[in-house]
């Protein structure tokens, strides 16, 4: 994956409370997976945003984005993520 600028406009998509949820699930699967001995807040803490000199906010872990990135190409390129995403098992209503 190349260079991500966390400055662009690229990284202001518009998405629902479902699609959200489904990209964290697809997010916490990929790397949480069976992985019990880790505990969920360590896997989170790895997206939590701090602010650098020049004000600009940037992830604590930049290697954690490209995957989070990932998990939402994954659900956004699936037709109507909410009907048709298989990876939850849960049923999402609009």
């Amino acid at each position: 994956m190349p260079d991500i600028n966390l400055d662009s406009l690229e990284l202001e998509k518009k998405v629902t409370l479902a699609e959200a949820y489904l990209v964290m699930f697809e997010f916490l699967e990929t790397n949480w997976n069976g992985c019990w001995n880790t505990e969920l807040g360590s896997v989170m803490s790895e997206l939590s945003l701090w602010q650098n000199s020049e004000g600009r906010k940037r992830p604590i872990d930049a290697a954690v984005l490209p995957t989070f990135l990932k998990a939402y190409q994954k659900v956004a390129s699936i037709e109507d993520p909410i009907k048709n995403y298989a990876g939850a098992n849960v049923e999402l209503k609009k």
